[in-house]
């Protein structure tokens, strides 16, 4: 059977988001190949040879397109779905429970998944198993992906580099191009990630950056990241008191993602492919 992943083509004004990329990164470590890409918004019309697909990652600008195409099989690994959207993939129970178990990324989509009557599991985000990192920056550089105003402020951060993780929506080999030159740049430079985007938080964390995530509008999505001690503004009265008051070699003393969890992760993802491709 062919392998395919997911890729991403956006509507007409959407910003690209490189976190869809770096989600189809990570469950590319764990696939044996990858024969072909397949546009995460249009599945439903995809007519070429049976292929399996891990379903990963936020679905989707267009949940009227569901259910896929027959012709993928689908593996439900790090799914989720907005309560917004929730509606729409509802009326397609009999699809769900045709491949459960469906793996979802929080706890949010798995008690969606559950109130209908589906099998599931959390499965968390495949981007908590990318590699730790061997070493250390030599210089200390903190990196602000799509942080706040607040953060960009910091005097004692002399050293900073601004990134967005929204970008011109130029052709996807591009975009995983640039996605996995981000990782690159994140797990050999940054000696502190401020970021308010979940996957460039998750990754670090798995590549043992120091963390602080600074979600723009804390949702289900977010609860993750304080399940592995990334500090966060949530965790304070007053957030804003974080960015200037902590010490970072205080706060940042566990903020990694433990070797024994990474491996339960690829496994879960791995023995589930094997199984789909006999």
């Amino acid at each position: 059977m062919k392998i395919a992943a997911l890729s991403f083509q956006y509507p007409t004004g959407i910003l690209a988001n490189i976190g869809d990329w770096i989600q189809t990164l990570a469950v590319e470590q764990h696939l044996p190949k990858v024969d072909f890409y397949l546009d995460r918004d249009s599945l439903n019309t995809y007519d070429g040879d049976e292929c399996m697909l891990v379903m990963n990652g936020w679905f989707s600008h267009r949940p009227q397109a569901w259910p896929p195409s027959e012709k993928i099989t689908p593996i439900f690994h790090g799914f989720h779905i907005t309560p917004g959207a929730a509606e729409y993939y509802r009326k397609h129970l009999d699809y769900f429970k045709k491949h459960a178990p469906i793996g979802c990324r929080d706890q949010s989509t798995l008690e969606i998944i559950q109130s209908w009557g589906v099998e599931a599991y959390l499965s968390y985000c495949t981007t908590l198993t990318f590699p730790t990192r061997t070493q250390e920056p030599e210089e200390e550089l903190v990196v602000l992906v799509d942080a706040p105003k607040p953060a960009h402020r910091v005097k004692r951060w002399k050293s900073k580099l601004a990134i967005q993780h929204e970008v011109a929506p130029v052709t996807s080999p591009v975009q995983r191009a640039f996605a996995k030159d981000l990782l690159a740049l994140y797990r050999d430079t940054a000696s502190l990630v401020v970021t308010s985007r979940i996957h460039a938080a998750m990754p670090c964390m798995a590549m043992g950056i120091p963390t602080l995530y600074m979600p723009k509008k804390p949702d289900g999505r977010t609860n993750i990241i304080n399940e592995f001690g990334a500090p966060t503004t949530q965790a304070f009265e007053n957030g804003l008191r974080e960015l200037f008051g902590f010490r970072e070699k205080k706060i940042f003393t566990k903020n990694k993602v433990s070797e024994k969890f990474k491996n339960q992760i690829s496994t879960s993802l791995k023995s589930r492919v094997e199984k789909a491709i006999r």
